[in-house]
């Protein structure tokens, strides 16, 4: 979407989109469970932000693990199905010759190669598992 855009200005855009976030975490965080989630929150943040290799993600094992197990009801399971995406860490090219092998009819390839090339242009399967237990972080803050 922004293939011309500089480092700098994705940089910016993306500090603009979770600075709010990320300020809601930590004022509405009342207990031991929703400083957990600000903390993460902290942790994504960072990581969203300035340009960071997969790898850096484990960094955040420290709150998701505890948060797989105290989140629950459906912010727990966007929270679950959050850090399932995260794991992905499939390129299009990789996800395109796992569909191949596959073994799907021609049609079939040709429609999830489409499908992939439409999902991984708006982000990868890591950036949609953040923003998703960055979803359901803050909607457990608010629910309580």
């Amino acid at each position: 979407m922004f293939a011309d855009a500089s480092g700098t200005l994705l940089t910016v855009m993306a500090l603009v989109l979770v600075a709010p976030v990320v300020a809601y975490a930590y004022l509405y965080s009342e207990g031991p469970l929703q400083r957990l989630i600000a903390l993460l929150t902290t942790l994504c943040a960072i990581l969203l932000v300035i340009p960071s290799y997969t790898m850096y993600f484990v960094l955040l094992s420290y709150p998701l693990i505890p948060l797989l197990y105290l989140l629950s009801g459906w912010p727990g399971r966007i929270f679950t199905g959050g850090v399932v995406l995260m794991q992905f860490t499939l390129k299009l090219h990789d996800a395109g010759m796992l569909v191949r092998l596959l073994g799907f009819p021609a049609w079939g390839t040709e429609v999830m190669l489409e499908s992939l090339r439409v999902f991984y242009t708006l982000g990868t399967p890591v950036l949609w598992g953040t923003v998703a237990v960055l979803i359901a972080g803050i909607w457990q803050i608010h629910s309580n």
